[in-house]
Protein backbone atom coordinates (compact mmCIF):
# COMPACT_ATOMS: atom_id res chain seq x y z
CA UNK A 1 0.00 0.00 0.00
CA UNK A 2 1.51 3.37 -0.82
CA UNK A 3 0.59 6.89 0.58
CA UNK A 4 -1.47 7.59 -2.71
CA UNK A 5 -4.19 4.96 -1.59
CA UNK A 6 -7.49 6.77 -0.41
CA UNK A 7 -8.27 7.48 3.36
CA UNK A 8 -10.76 4.84 4.62
CA UNK A 9 -9.64 2.19 1.45
CA UNK A 10 -7.46 -0.83 1.98
CA UNK A 11 -4.32 -2.33 -0.35
CA UNK A 12 -4.00 -5.66 -2.12
CA UNK A 13 -4.51 -8.40 0.61
CA UNK A 14 -2.01 -11.38 0.79
CA UNK A 15 -2.36 -14.96 1.98
CA UNK A 16 0.21 -16.74 3.65
CA UNK A 17 0.79 -19.96 5.34
CA UNK A 18 1.96 -20.19 9.13
CA UNK A 19 2.70 -22.31 12.03
CA UNK A 20 0.70 -21.54 14.82
CA UNK A 21 1.64 -24.29 18.04
CA UNK A 22 2.80 -26.56 15.54
CA UNK A 23 -0.73 -26.64 13.50
CA UNK A 24 -0.88 -24.79 10.14
CA UNK A 25 -2.80 -22.09 9.44
CA UNK A 26 -2.93 -19.63 6.34
CA UNK A 27 -3.35 -16.27 7.61
CA UNK A 28 -4.90 -12.91 5.21
CA UNK A 29 -3.79 -9.71 5.74
CA UNK A 30 -3.72 -5.92 4.21
CA UNK A 31 -3.44 -2.41 5.32
CA UNK A 32 -5.81 0.19 5.54
CA UNK A 33 -5.33 3.32 5.55
CA UNK A 34 -7.68 5.22 8.34
CA UNK A 35 -9.53 8.58 8.32
CA UNK A 36 -6.25 9.75 10.41
CA UNK A 37 -3.75 8.97 7.72
CA UNK A 38 -2.43 5.84 9.58
CA UNK A 39 -2.03 2.78 7.95
CA UNK A 40 -3.23 0.07 10.21
CA UNK A 41 -3.02 -3.91 9.64
CA UNK A 42 -5.89 -6.29 9.43
CA UNK A 43 -5.56 -10.17 9.63
CA UNK A 44 -7.62 -13.01 9.52
CA UNK A 45 -6.17 -16.70 10.04
CA UNK A 46 -8.20 -19.81 9.09
CA UNK A 47 -6.82 -23.37 8.42
CA UNK A 48 -8.17 -23.20 4.81
CA UNK A 49 -7.04 -19.87 2.42
CA UNK A 50 -9.93 -19.55 1.09
CA UNK A 51 -12.01 -19.39 4.34
CA UNK A 52 -9.29 -16.85 5.67
CA UNK A 53 -9.45 -14.85 2.57
CA UNK A 54 -13.01 -14.77 3.40
CA UNK A 55 -12.96 -14.41 6.96
CA UNK A 56 -10.77 -10.88 6.17
CA UNK A 57 -13.40 -9.68 3.81
CA UNK A 58 -15.67 -10.23 6.41
CA UNK A 59 -13.60 -8.22 8.85
CA UNK A 60 -13.57 -5.40 6.22
CA UNK A 61 -16.94 -4.96 5.53
CA UNK A 62 -17.61 -4.84 9.16
CA UNK A 63 -14.28 -2.54 9.73
CA UNK A 64 -15.13 1.18 9.42
CA UNK A 65 -12.29 3.08 9.43
CA UNK A 66 -11.63 6.06 12.70
CA UNK A 67 -13.79 8.55 12.57
CA UNK A 68 -16.37 7.40 9.96
CA UNK A 69 -19.21 9.22 9.86
CA UNK A 70 -21.46 6.81 8.06
CA UNK A 71 -22.54 8.81 4.73
CA UNK A 72 -21.19 7.64 0.78
CA UNK A 73 -21.03 8.85 -2.48
CA UNK A 74 -22.08 5.73 -3.51
CA UNK A 75 -25.45 5.20 -1.11
CA UNK A 76 -28.91 6.05 -2.72
CA UNK A 77 -31.02 8.70 -1.14
CA UNK A 78 -32.73 6.35 0.87
CA UNK A 79 -29.95 4.53 2.52
CA UNK A 80 -28.79 8.36 3.49
CA UNK A 81 -32.14 8.82 4.43
CA UNK A 82 -32.75 5.59 6.69
CA UNK A 83 -29.22 6.33 7.97
CA UNK A 84 -29.86 10.52 8.84
CA UNK A 85 -33.79 8.83 10.63
CA UNK A 86 -31.34 6.50 12.52
CA UNK A 87 -29.16 9.61 13.90
CA UNK A 88 -32.09 12.13 14.75
CA UNK A 89 -33.77 8.84 16.48
CA UNK A 90 -30.01 8.66 18.65
CA UNK A 91 -29.92 12.18 19.16
CA UNK A 92 -33.56 12.44 20.25
CA UNK A 93 -32.96 9.70 23.05
CA UNK A 94 -29.69 10.96 23.86
CA UNK A 95 -29.91 12.80 27.61
CA UNK A 96 -29.52 16.68 27.57
CA UNK A 97 -25.90 17.86 28.27
CA UNK A 98 -26.51 18.33 32.19
CA UNK A 99 -28.07 14.28 32.06
CA UNK A 100 -31.55 14.95 32.38
CA UNK A 101 -34.12 14.61 29.59
CA UNK A 102 -35.49 17.54 27.65
CA UNK A 103 -39.15 18.49 27.79
CA UNK A 104 -38.74 17.27 24.21
CA UNK A 105 -36.85 13.91 25.20
CA UNK A 106 -33.72 15.01 23.38
CA UNK A 107 -33.21 17.22 20.08
CA UNK A 108 -36.09 17.09 18.85
CA UNK A 109 -39.86 15.59 19.68
CA UNK A 110 -41.49 12.58 18.74
CA UNK A 111 -44.15 14.22 16.31
CA UNK A 112 -41.76 15.88 14.69
CA UNK A 113 -39.66 12.39 13.64
CA UNK A 114 -43.03 10.97 12.99
CA UNK A 115 -43.48 13.75 10.16
CA UNK A 116 -39.48 13.23 9.57
CA UNK A 117 -40.85 9.78 8.56
CA UNK A 118 -43.53 10.60 6.67
CA UNK A 119 -41.74 12.88 4.60
CA UNK A 120 -39.43 10.16 3.88
CA UNK A 121 -41.63 7.28 2.80
CA UNK A 122 -44.01 9.55 1.02
CA UNK A 123 -42.64 11.96 -1.13
CA UNK A 124 -38.34 11.54 -0.60
CA UNK A 125 -37.63 7.51 -1.05
CA UNK A 126 -40.74 7.27 -4.01
CA UNK A 127 -39.36 10.49 -6.00
CA UNK A 128 -35.58 10.14 -5.30
CA UNK A 129 -34.92 7.16 -3.39
CA UNK A 130 -32.87 5.27 -5.79
CA UNK A 131 -30.68 7.84 -7.02
CA UNK A 132 -27.12 7.73 -6.10
CA UNK A 133 -25.72 10.72 -3.88
CA UNK A 134 -23.67 11.19 -6.66
CA UNK A 135 -26.22 11.85 -9.29
CA UNK A 136 -28.59 14.30 -7.01
CA UNK A 137 -27.94 17.34 -8.79
CA UNK A 138 -30.12 20.61 -7.94
CA UNK A 139 -31.62 20.08 -11.08
CA UNK A 140 -32.65 16.31 -10.63
CA UNK A 141 -33.72 16.93 -7.11
CA UNK A 142 -35.81 20.30 -8.02
CA UNK A 143 -37.55 18.50 -10.58
CA UNK A 144 -38.81 16.23 -8.41
CA UNK A 145 -39.75 18.04 -5.82
CA UNK A 146 -41.44 19.98 -8.54
CA UNK A 147 -43.79 17.09 -9.81
CA UNK A 148 -44.89 16.70 -6.18
CA UNK A 149 -45.80 20.25 -5.94
CA UNK A 150 -47.53 19.96 -9.77
CA UNK A 151 -49.77 16.93 -7.75
CA UNK A 152 -51.43 19.70 -5.25
CA UNK A 153 -49.22 17.82 -1.92
CA UNK A 154 -46.99 20.26 0.18
CA UNK A 155 -42.99 19.31 -0.01
CA UNK A 156 -42.17 22.27 2.72
CA UNK A 157 -41.32 18.84 5.01
CA UNK A 158 -39.61 17.10 2.32
CA UNK A 159 -37.12 20.34 1.54
CA UNK A 160 -36.28 20.31 5.21
CA UNK A 161 -35.68 16.92 5.22
CA UNK A 162 -33.36 16.81 2.40
CA UNK A 163 -31.61 19.92 3.28
CA UNK A 164 -30.70 18.29 6.42
CA UNK A 165 -29.93 14.70 5.16
CA UNK A 166 -27.55 16.89 2.09
CA UNK A 167 -26.06 18.85 4.42
CA UNK A 168 -25.13 15.68 6.51
CA UNK A 169 -23.97 14.50 3.76
CA UNK A 170 -21.62 17.46 2.56
CA UNK A 171 -20.06 17.01 6.46
CA UNK A 172 -19.25 13.36 6.02
CA UNK A 173 -17.22 14.44 2.50
CA UNK A 174 -20.27 12.57 0.42
CA UNK A 175 -21.48 15.28 -1.50
CA UNK A 176 -18.81 18.52 -1.78
CA UNK A 177 -21.91 20.43 -2.04
CA UNK A 178 -25.73 20.37 -0.91
CA UNK A 179 -28.04 20.41 -4.27
CA UNK A 180 -30.76 21.63 -1.71
CA UNK A 181 -28.62 25.02 -1.41
CA UNK A 182 -30.16 26.05 -4.88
Amino acid sequence: MNSRTPVGEHGESWVRRVTSGGAEQWLATVWVRDLDGRRRLVQARRPVPREAELALAERLAQRRPLGFRGAEPNMTVQELGEYWMRRRREEARAPDTDGSRGEHDGAVSLQTLAGYQSALSRIINPGLGGLRLTGASTGVVDEALARVDLSGRTTRVARSVLAQMFAMAVRHDALPSSPMRE
